[in-house]
C-alpha cells in the first residue's frame, strides 16, 4: 500500500508539476502576446510619423521648387553704378544706403515723392531707362 500511495503522490506531483508548467508557459505566452500589441502600436505610431514626414518633405520640395522657378524665372543681371571714389555699387543698394552723390541726383532727375514705394518705383524705371 505505501508503494502504491508513493506512486500516486509522485504521480500527483509530476502533474502538478506539468501544471505549474502549463500555467507558467501560458504566463509567457500571454506576456509576449502583450510585448507584440504593445510593438505592433509603436510600429503603427512610427509609420503614421513616417508618411507625415515624407509628407512634409513633398510639400516642402514642391515649395522649393515653386520658389526655384519664381525666383529663376527672368535673367539676372548684375547692374552697377559708380559711386564716391569711384566704387563700383550694386544697384539694390542704391536703395538702401546713404549717399550724398546718390541723393543729388535723385533730386534732380525728381525721382522722390511722398510714397516710398512710388520713389523705389521711379528709381527702378530710371534705372531701366538710363543703364
Amino acid at each position: 500500500m505505501i508503494i502504491k500511495s508513493q506512486t500516486f503522490i509522485n504521480i500527483k506531483m509530476n502533474f502538478i508539476t506539468k501544471l505549474i508548467r502549463a500555467i507558467t508557459q501560458q504566463d509567457l505566452i500571454d506576456d509576449l502576446h502583450k510585448q507584440i500589441a504593445v510593438s505592433d502600436e509603436i510600429l503603427n505610431s512610427l509609420k503614421a510619423q513616417n508618411q507625415k514626414l515624407v509628407s512634409d518633405a513633398n510639400v516642402k520640395t514642391s515649395e522649393d521648387e515653386r520658389a526655384f522657378y519664381w525666383n529663376d524665372r527672368f535673367e539676372k543681371r548684375s547692374v552697377v553704378y559708380r559711386a564716391e571714389d569711384n566704387y563700383l555699387r550694386d544697384v539694390r543698394t542704391f536703395l538702401i544706403d546713404k549717399s550724398t552723390l546718390l541723393q543729388e541726383i535723385l533730386d534732380k532727375k525728381r525721382l522722390v515723392l511722398n510714397d516710398t514705394y512710388e520713389t523705389i518705383d521711379n528709381i527702378e524705371q530710371w534705372v531701366i531707362k538710363n543703364i
